[in-house]
């Protein structure tokens, strides 16, 4: 965000497209309920937002899904296809003559190659590394600048041949010279995170 500070917080759960037209959900940010962890010689960098079970039935009565159970996969098992998604920041508009200030914003789904090693200037470890597509008519954007902490999701057939998807890795980093990224496995935030839900649990 440039090093603004935001005081005024929504839950915008209002991007399907039979919901267009209806405001997104005003959200009081608990900073006890943050969650966060920056390494810069590891490269582990994430975050969370703990919501409340108000904010959780008012997403799940608008008909928003969390992720089933089991949802973590080993970010090094094969995988068909690689995912990235989420909001580039050339895609967002930001209206303030208007009250509410509006913000239009485009989600893009992006198909990654994943590498098996590091590559160019990003941290090596063990996380997930992938290429970028080139921008082109299909792929149109030029920078996924803002789609840091998106997640990718790698597609697999299960055991009665049906498609499935999972959450396998968070993005972090990349190379724009050689439009390359870094994320960091799910599997590894989930466990920094179980030590953190068990103190947010104790303390409410």
């Amino acid at each position: 965000m440039g090093g603004q500070v935001l005081e005024e917080w929504q839950l915008d759960d209002c991007s399907r497209p039979e919901d267009q037209g209806r405001l997104a959900i005003p959200y009081h940010l608990d900073r006890s309920s943050l969650f966060y962890k920056f390494d810069e010689d590891s490269g582990a960098d994430f975050g969370c937002i703990f919501l409340r079970p108000y904010y959780r039935d008012l997403m799940i009565n608008n008909g928003i899904r969390p992720f089933p159970d089991p949802w973590r996969r080993d970010y090094r098992a094969d995988h068909l296809k690689y995912f990235l998604v989420g909001v580039p920041t050339e895609t967002v508009t930001i209206i303030d003559n208007l009250r509410p200030t509006t913000i239009t914003y485009t989600s893009y789904l992006i198909g990654i190659e994943r590498l098996q090693k590091q590559v160019g200037s990003l941290v090596d470890g063990e996380w997930f590394y992938a290429s970028l597509p080139q921008s082109d008519v299909q792929q149109p954007i030029c920078s996924i600048e803002g789609m840091s902490g998106g997640p990718i999701f790698g597609f697999m057939m299960n055991e009665q041949g049906e498609l499935r998807y999972y959450a396998i890795a968070i993005q972090s980093s990349w190379d724009p010279r050689i439009r390359a990224i870094r994320a960091c496995p799910v599997s590894f935030f989930t466990l920094q995170l179980q030590t953190w839900i068990r103190g947010v649990m104790e303390y409410r």
